[in-house]
């Protein structure tokens, strides 16, 4: 039987063009295949990064969140920062910065500051340069605006738009100015004591003002309210405050108002935590709660939130710290922890404190017990609180939990 040559030659020719057109396929989806994975790296490259180097979540540990963190700091920088609502700020030797609570950074600016220093309320955060003249307010995350003022600022705290500036006057040891939501100054005050810190009333009308003096060779605080349109002056012109509380023993380190609800109206119960005493006052700066610390040690780091506040003290010569906490109700206890806690945070309504020493954080409820342990894979020098989330501060980087 006779072959057919050109048949045989035809179906060669076939398989060879079959073969080339499949590695001709294969070629062109591995060139799609790369292109899209260029094109779209943006949304996922970040999330491969590290991943060989990354420290797996251990039994019963919080895993440390992925997406945009950790995100870097500049290591050689001193890095400070504050939770607001919704995010936090940062603000560095050189930068301040912004992130959502997903990392996303919402602000990046440069400044230069020689002292600087970031105060946060709600959703506006106020950074300024302690010993300079300028500060910057930001809502959400935005610059609401700046000023340059003709004194040397010691402190700034904002509310709602409201901004307070305490500098050092060219005839007063101290001077607070206050601007409104464009910057515009609505009141002023100088004082011829100390002004160690201010905050405003709940409906923005008036400033409580913490003044600082000598007596018997200790230092006592008292605290003053002043509104912003109803002031009266002495003989002498000077502002005669509308309330003023009786003195104190202690050097005043923070106040804080909260508002509190009275029968249908609103009033303000103010937390002053002093260095040697705690003190509850009413809007009207009538003594509520006082007390003055026994606990071993010094007051190493305090945290108020709301009505609830916690205070550690550290004891060198035992080698052990000590937890003070005082509830909404005004009720203390005192707890023994180890030597090691660093830093604390009173979180938000009855959820306890949180301690963060080498390698865990501990949650302490309101009750002064340690209900649960939350362990960290490395170590961490400080740590903030914005809604359900812990920020971890460490060398170069803040990292992100779930607030368990």
């Amino acid at each position: 039987m006779a072959i057919d040559i050109s048949e045989r030659r035809k179906k060669n020719r076939l398989e060879k063009l079959k073969k080339v057109f499949f590695r001709v396929f294969v070629l062109f989806c591995i060139a799609a295949a790369v292109f899209i994975l260029i094109y779209t790296k943006d949304a996922w490259y970040h999330q491969m990064e590290g991943i060989l180097t990354r420290v797996p979540a251990l039994p019963g540990q919080q895993s440390l969140a992925e997406g945009n963190f950790p995100l870097t700091l500049p290591e050689a920088e001193t890095v400070r920062a504050r939770a607001f609502d919704g995010g936090f700020a940062v603000i560095s030797d050189t930068k301040t910065s912004a992130y959502d609570l997903n990392g996303t950074e919402l602000l990046s600016a440069s400044h230069n500051y020689a002292n600087p220093a970031v105060f946060a309320y709600e959703n506006e955060f106020v950074t300024y340069d302690i010993g300079g003249k300028s500060f910057s307010l930001y809502r959400k995350g935005k610059l609401r605006y700046e000023k340059t003022l003709s004194e040397q600022i010691l402190l700034v705290r904002v509310k709602n738009g409201l901004s307070g500036a305490v500098t050092i006057g060219a005839k007063h040891p101290a001077v607070l100015t206050v601007f409104d939501n464009t910057g515009r100054e609505i009141f002023s005050f100088r004082s011829v004591s100390r002004i160690s810190d201010i905050a405003f009333n709940h409906n923005e009308t008036g400033v409580f003002i913490t003044l600082l003096n000598s007596k018997g060779g200790d230092l006592v605080s008292r605290v003053v309210y002043y509104s912003f349109t109803e002031t009266g002056k002495d003989e002498h012109g000077t502002a005669i405050p509308t309330f003023e509380s009786e003195s104190f023993g202690t050097l005043t380190l923070s106040l804080t108002a909260v508002p509190a609800k009275t029968g249908e109206e609103m009033s303000d119960v103010l937390l002053l935590v002093g260095d040697r005493e705690l003190a509850v006052l009413s809007d009207e700066l009538k003594l509520v709660k006082q007390v003055i610390y026994d606990e071993p040690g010094t007051l190493k780091n305090y945290s108020v939130n709301e009505l609830n506040a916690s205070l550690l003290f550290s004891d060198e010569l035992s080698g052990i710290s000590s937890l003070l906490i005082m509830d909404s109700d005004y009720m203390t206890r005192s707890v023994t922890l180890p030597a090691d806690i660093r830093v604390i945070k009173t979180a938000a309504d009855d959820y306890g404190i949180l301690a963060l020493s080498d390698g865990k954080i501990d949650r302490i409820n309101l009750s002064g017990i340690d209900v649960s342990d939350i362990p960290l894979p490395g170590s961490y020098s400080n740590f903030l609180i914005s809604g359900d989330y812990i920020f971890l501060l460490g060398y170069g980087e803040i990292n992100r939990l779930d607030l368990p």
